[in-house]
Order: C-alpha cells, then sequence, then structure tokens
C-alpha cells in the first residue's frame, strides 16, 4: 500500500524518514518557477544538493561536482546526490519516479527501488542522450519517492553504499 502525506509527514515527525523534510510542494524559487520539491499526496519530491560527478570520456574517470549547479553535456552520464537524507524503517520501500521536467528535457534516469533499512542520500544515476546540455539547480526537485508499506523481513539493507552523504560510483 501506498502511504499519504498525513502518514509520511507523522512519520517525519517521529522518526526522521526524510532530513530536511518540507512539509508542503515548493513551486517557485524567487521569482522563477522550478521543478517542485517537498511533500505531496502520495510522495515526497527530493532535490538536488548540489554536488554530483560527471563522466569524463576522454579520461575515462569521475569529475567531481558542488556548485549551485550542474551542468550535463550532451551524451553525458553523471550521478547526483539528493538534498534529503533518508532513513528508511523496515516496513517502508520505497520507489523512485523521474520528474517530468527532466523527461521533457530528454534526461534518461536509472532509478533504483529504495529498500527497508536504507540510511542516506541518494545517488541518482542519469545520461543525456539529446544534443542539448541540461542544467540542473541545487535546491530544485530531481525524483519523487513513493512509500509503501511491507510487512517486515528478517534483513534489511546493509550494503556498501549505506550512509552515503555524496555521490557514489560503483565501486568495481
Amino acid at each position: 500500500m501506498i502511504i499519504n502525506d498525513v502518514e509520511i509527514l507523522e512519520r517525519c515527525r517521529t522518526s526522521s524518514l526524510i532530513n530536511p523534510f518540507v512539509s508542503s510542494k515548493i513551486q517557485v524559487m524567487g521569482k522563477r518557477r522550478i521543478p517542485s520539491f517537498g511533500l505531496s499526496d502520495h510522495g515526497y519530491d527530493l532535490r538536488f544538493s548540489g554536488e554530483g560527478k560527471v563522466f569524463v570520456k576522454q579520461d575515462k574517470r569521475w569529475q567531481g561536482i558542488n556548485n549551485d549547479y550542474i551542468i550535463i553535456r550532451p551524451r553525458q552520464h553523471a550521478l547526483l546526490s539528493t538534498m534529503e537524507i533518508l532513513n528508511m524503517p523496515k516496513d517502508l520501500v520505497g520507489t523512485l519516479f523521474t520528474k517530468s521536467t527532466w523527461a521533457r528535457k530528454g534526461l534518461i534516469f536509472s532509478l533504483a527501488a529504495v529498500d527497508a533499512g536504507w540510511r542516506g542520500s541518494l545517488t541518482i544515476a542519469t545520461h543525456n542522450p539529446t544534443s542539448e546540455q541540461v542544467k540542473i539547480y541545487k535546491g530544485v526537485g530531481l525524483v519523487q519517492i513513493r512509500f509503501h508499506k511491507v510487512t517486515p523481513a528478517a534483513t534489511s539493507y546493509e550494503g556498501s553504499y549505506q550512509d552515503t552523504k555524496e555521490p557514489t560510483a560503483a565501486p568495481f
């Protein structure tokens, strides 16, 4: 069962499910419309932290970015970190969805499930297959998470990405 805004709000107040937490949907920053972030009816729109990594093909390495924005060049792969830290209890799992703004700009996101027991910021993998660069500003909505109530399992997430606070590339 997907939980609603009332239960998400309650869980954030009692167990730090999302930190920092914005209890309403924000669609304007200053005078500019932005990809929304914050609580919605059955989910939460997570923000870009300003930290990312872009893959530099000629050097065959990741270049770290910590700025007010990231530019993803044509045919470039990037890893983006969420501003929010998640603290998933044993009775919730999360499903991530691309915000339509980024899909309309042509970005392709590779999204994974957020397991029960997960703690940390999320690393979001994206690719720009277009011929135009895409700029993503710090603090704007990046992906939406929907929380599903589940029966707790005997085990929960204890993988190598636990407690990450920055975009993390695969170790192999």
